[in-house]
């Protein structure tokens, strides 16, 4: 691995060589079926959050039959770790991290199967590399993080201390074009409950309070404040519970999991009452601990 060495030695940003390039590849070519049979089982058992066990097992044991240290329920019931370090430091602690949970319904729809299988392949490279050149010291961390596309699994590990230590963390996430600096978001959500009055609506409208009207005005407006957002800003919504009978004025609807509102909103505290006050409603923001609306 002299190429990133001989480049720090002149004084100019650290690259990858071509032999080096080369090396990392045929590691991981080298043991392309194993990775690829760990994803497919991942993919062929799809887990909810804090439901991993399956990929939990499967990951540990991969990560075991490849040579490093690994912690089974590391800190939560799926959550794992995993080290190797080389033979002349223990610094600087580099940690990759693996998500292995499904989305309901629709499986492994985001990958995350893939993001285990990238992620074992990096550490074996990284692994790999650190053994053939003495002088790459340093530690490697692998974190099984669960729960990503609901609880907030690394919050949960971050709180526990998990990431004491790590002097950078990295992963990668499968889309249909690759890029180092992808955009970051953190999610807040939401809950909004819009009460209504009963009425008939063939008969006496007019002696109702339509809670779906009003949340459909919500969401219209909502909508519209998009466009005083900045483009890294992201806010959806979705309507969980429109009402019973269409002969009936709506009484109550609960608009939730206005999902993916992160913290810096162009929505003022003002605009977003404004918004959603047309009818009497329950406004209760589902918020994890240490975080601030």
């Amino acid at each position: 691995m002299k190429g990133i060495r001989d480049n720090e030695e002149k004084g100019s940003k650290p690259t990858m060589s071509e032999e080096d390039f080369r090396f990392l590849c045929s590691v991981i070519d080298r043991e392309k079926e194993f990775l690829n049979s760990v994803s497919q089982d991942i993919w062929k058992t799809p887990e909810l959050a804090y439901e991993e066990f399956h990929a939990h097992d499967v990951l540990t044991d991969a990560l075991t039959q490849l040579g490093f240290q690994v912690e089974k329920h590391y800190k939560l019931p799926t959550a794992f770790k995993a080290e190797y370090a080389s033979k002349t430091g223990t610094a600087p602690v580099i940690a990759i991290i693996l998500e292995y949970d499904a989305l309901p319904g629709i499986g492994h729809a985001c990958g995350h199967n893939l993001i285990a299988e990238a992620g074992l392949a990096a550490s074996l490279a990284i692994k790999e590399a650190m053994d053939a050149d003495p002088k790459l010291e340093g530690k490697l961390l692998v974190l099984g993080t669960p729960a990503e596309e609901r609880r907030g699994g690394k919050i949960d590990l971050l709180e526990a201390g998990a990431f004491q230590g790590v002097d950078a963390a990295m992963m990668v996430h499968p889309s249909k074009y690759t890029s180092t600096f992808p955009p970051v978001l953190s999610r807040l959500s939401m809950n909004v409950d819009f009460k209504g009055k009963e009425a008939h609506a063939a008969a006496f409208p007019w002696e109702g309070r339509n809670a779906l009207d009003a949340a459909v005005a919500a969401y219209q407006n909502i909508a519209l404040l998009r466009q005083q957002m900045k483009p890294s800003n992201r806010v959806h919504a979705i309507i969980t519970n429109g009402g019973a009978e269409d002969f009936n004025e709506p009484h109550r609807l609960n608009q939730a999991e206005l999902s993916d509102l992160i913290r810096h909103l162009a929505l003022s505290k003002q605009s977003t009452a404004s918004v959603i006050q047309t009818a009497a409603m329950k406004f209760t923001p589902t918020r994890r601990k240490g975080y601030r609306v």
